[in-house]
């Protein structure tokens, strides 16, 4: 399990803490990840998704996922390894959300995140987001 802090700033350039987990499985060389992240100053507005990760091909550095959000639906991405980055771009599946992620390994057991959604072409949402592994 990973704890997550850090803040979101919406369309206006609000800024909201936000906290939470998240989760890796790995079941037959599927991952599946699952984060539950809550908004500080929304009421306590707590967004999920459950990921599913399909398997590296051999010698390939990207690989495909989907899931579902609780704000967003139904999602497609990609993720891509460059150095100690992984990059992920993706689009909800009435293409009205599209977004990318770069998470970067700070060092053993901490990441990083910077990433954004668009809604019909404007900045819903950006965040900078610190991923640390529980011990």
């Amino acid at each position: 399990m990973w704890q997550v802090a850090g803040y979101y700033l919406d369309r206006s350039k609000h800024k909201y803490d936000v906290m939470g987990s998240f989760t890796v499985s790995c079941l037959d060389a599927v991952l599946t990840t699952q984060s539950c992240l809550t908004l500080s100053e929304q009421g306590g507005k707590r967004y999920t998704n459950n990921r599913i990760i399909e398997p590296f091909l051999p010698n390939q550095n990207a690989t495909k996922w989907r899931s579902s959000h609780s704000l967003m639906g139904a999602i497609q991405g990609s993720f891509t390894f460059v150095d100690d980055a992984i990059l992920s771009s993706f689009r909800s599946a009435n293409q009205y959300y599209v977004g990318s992620e770069c998470l970067i390994n700070v060092f053993e057991g901490e990441y990083s995140s910077r990433g954004a959604v668009l809604a019909a072409g404007k900045r819903l949402v950006s965040w900078r987001i610190d991923l640390t592994r529980e011990r």
